[in-house]
Order: C-alpha cells, then structure tokens, then sequence
C-alpha cells in the first residue's frame, strides 16, 4: 500500500487531530528478492538469512511451502543464521516434528558466540530447544549468551530465572545454582 492508505487503515477513526508522520526516503524492499536471491554470496552473512526468509515467505504466498520448507533447510546448513533456524524450527513444530525443529536448531550451542543483533533470537533457540525436550542444549546456549560481558545486566536480570529453570530441567543442578547466586554476586 501506499503511505497514505497504510496511515488510514491504522488510524481507528478520522479526526482533524489525526497526524500520519513518515519517511519518504524509506524504502525496505528497494532491491528485489530475486536480485537478493541472486547476488546472496554478496550479502553480509547477518542478512543473508534474511533473504532467504524473504524468498520463503513468497515461496508460501503462492502456495509452494514444500519450495519454502526446502529453502530453510539449505539456508540452514549453508548460511547458518538463527533467525533461518527459528523460522524452520517453527515449521518443523507445527507438523509436529519436534527432533526435526531440535535438529534446525542445534548449531546454536556450537556458536562461539552472539552478535548484540542476535541476543534476543539466541534466547528464543534456547526456550525453544528447552520446549522441545533438549535443555542441555538450551543450557549450553544460555552459557554462551551470560558469557558475554557485553550482554546488558538488564538482559541477564530478565533471563536468569528462565535460564536456571531451565539447567534444572537438564538436572543441571550446578549450573542452577550459580545463576541463581549470580544476581547477588552483581550488587
């Protein structure tokens, strides 16, 4: 849509106060996904993955899942990202495979580390893999994230309780216990 008709729809009713402010430079999708697809080698590895999901997400507007399913498994082994391996462990999910969806997912505890970029979608693999019956591996990505020194304390407050749940459900005692004397280690 249009700048304008997108403002109309989200405002909920027309009134002389409503104000509708935009960029008229933005423009998300200025390259093509077939002139993404096709140049993906040029890509910076972070956004890469996220071509890919382009092309997935047109792949099932036209009906093709079976194309796009195939897409995310190659984008996984290939280019590795945690947002291709979310998007694919979610499909895995919902037609109930859940070794499958573990499978997508595994290279995250191998990762030596994550991007700030990548902080959020690293805890959605490891409540995912502890959701699908792998806390060990959730546990290992829950290290790999507290090991961070550049992870905000905030971050680490909120996803401590869920991280020492966690390790517990991996009969990880050990690991429990020191996120749960971290906190008051911090202060």
């Amino acid at each position: 849509m249009t700048f304008g008709e997108a403002a109309a729809y989200a405002i909920p009713a027309f009134s002389w106060q409503g104000v509708a402010i935009g960029d008229p430079l933005y423009r998300p999708f200025a390259v093509s996904v077939g002139r993404q697809m096709s140049g993906l080698g040029e890509l910076p590895p972070s956004l890469s993955g996220y071509a890919i999901l382009r092309q997935a997400h047109l792949l099932d507007n036209d009906g093709k899942s079976d194309e796009a399913l195939a897409l995310l498994r190659r984008g996984v082994r290939e280019h590795g990202s945690l947002a291709l391996s979310l998007a694919l462990a979610s499909r895995l999910e919902a037609s109930g495979d859940r070794a499958g969806a573990v499978q997508a997912m595994t290279f995250a505890d191998l990762a030596s580390g994550f991007s700030p970029d990548n902080w959020t979608l690293a805890r959605q693999v490891a409540q995912r893999l502890a959701a699908d019956g792998a806390p060990g591996k959730a546990v290992m990505v829950y290290q790999r994230l507290f090991a961070d020194a550049a992870l905000p304390s905030d971050f680490r407050g909120l996803w401590r309780e869920e991280a020492r749940q966690t390790a517990l459900a991996a009969h990880d005692g050990a690991q429990a216990a020191e996120w749960e004397k971290e906190p008051a280690e911090k202060k």
